[in-house]
């Protein structure tokens, strides 16, 4: 059994019993293992009664109130500062959307100024393509020599 955990259910069990202070061993082993109980020892332990304590002084009520007042206060700024910082990202995204707003608008206004162009092609006679390139001189075409 782990140290840890002998100590764990000794602290339930005597929490547990209601048992005091005083009433409490410590007890080591030969291995080193410590465990607290609220009987004796077993032979071949070392036993040892620690000192407790079992008296506690009052809580300092006034300094307690001053701390819960100044986290009180601490808390209020903090969210006073939440909603600044959050109205103040509400109006840097609003100002960012007017300004793309403002820079769409222009552009349209500074392509409406721009001067269109239209592309024209001739006539084109025949399904596959233009006609023919006229020739206005006459084509060679050499004659076989008769003798």
């Amino acid at each position: 059994m782990s140290p840890r955990l002998a100590l764990a259910i000794a602290a339930a069990s005597l929490a547990a019993q209601g048992v005091d202070a005083q009433d409490i061993v410590r007890c080591k082993d030969a291995r080193g293992g410590i465990t607290y109980q609220p009987a004796p020892c077993p032979d071949r332990t070392e036993e040892s009664r620690p000192r407790i304590a079992s008296d506690f002084p009052a809580p300092n009520m006034a300094e307690s109130k001053r701390i819960f007042e100044r986290e009180a206060a601490l808390d209020r700024r903090l969210e006073a500062r939440r909603d600044r910082e959050l109205v103040e990202q509400q109006m840097r995204e609003a100002r960012a959307e007017r300004e793309a707003e403002r820079e769409r608008l222009a552009l349209l206004a500074a392509q409406a100024q721009q001067p269109q162009y239209a592309i024209a092609y001739g006539a084109w006679r025949g399904w596959y393509g233009p006609a023919r390139p006229v020739h206005h001189l006459p084509r060679y075409s050499p004659q076989p020599i008769r003798r």
